[in-house]
């Protein structure tokens, strides 16, 4: 008589149907949001365009899933997560894409330039964190924990950054720091271009030297190449 098995809807070791429903209501929601985002601002659909929603739809509705996994384990149990690097990429790109949401919708709002700085300011922060955490937490190889650092310390910049702006514009209405603007841009830019070829070069080091990774930690590192793209082409 076999023993009974310890595994349960939240074990994020197995791929399970409960995954690819996660997967899909997220993707669903993600997509009409980029839907909804593009019809309110009068943008015309072009096929190129179309394909980039329906491909970050997806990518950012894996994103959203990955969100509801600890709650998957608090209430079933399971393999814990986060605790690969992949995990918390993943798991911070969910809190990415909950945040570009929300500014999207505030973009509809009549506010402010100040405001609106602000608010992106204020978007940026929990990244930063959730990136930070995770370096703190994951206790992985180097290369990983740097990458990490780097990525919530980008964040962090960045939004600083947008609050000094912020408090700039508020105190003289009218004029930005258009130095510090140029350099904010050379700095993603070039911080995301280093953050990318880190992830390719751990990567790489993961499979040459066959690191114990589940399938969550791959979904998590396609999900931070998304983003990378992404911000290297916006």
């Amino acid at each position: 008589m076999h023993a009974p098995s310890a595994r349960g809807p939240g074990d994020t070791t197995r791929l399970r149907i409960v995954h690819l429903l996660a997967w899909t209501v997220g993707s669903a929601i993600m997509l009409a949001a980029l839907r909804h985002f593009d019809a309110a601002a009068s943008l015309e659909p072009q096929p190129l365009r179309t394909a980039g929603l329906l491909f970050y739809g997806l990518v950012y509705g894996a994103a959203l899933a990955g969100l509801l996994l600890p709650f998957s384990r608090y209430f079933w149990g399971g393999a814990a997560y986060p605790r690969q690097p992949g995990h918390w990429l993943l798991l911070t790109n969910g809190v990415i894409a909950l945040v570009f949401c929300g500014v999207r919708a505030a973009d509809l709002l009549p506010l402010s330039y100040a405001s609106q700085l602000t608010l992106q300011a204020l978007a940026t922060a929990p990244p930063a964190a959730f990136y930070l955490w995770g370096a703190v937490a994951s206790r992985d190889r180097a290369r990983w924990i740097i990458l990490l650092t780097m990525l919530g310390s980008l964040h962090a910049v960045q939004s600083l950054v947008l609050i000094w702006l912020a408090g700039s514009l508020a105190a003289r209405p009218g004029g930005l720091d258009a130095i510090l603007i140029e350099l904010m841009g050379i700095l993603q830019t070039h911080g995301t271009l280093a953050a990318g070829m880190l992830l390719l070069l751990a990567t790489v080091l993961d499979l040459t030297r066959r690191e114990t990774r589940d399938w969550l930690h791959w979904v998590g590192i396609g999900v931070e190449m998304a983003t990378i793209v992404w911000i290297l082409l916006a």
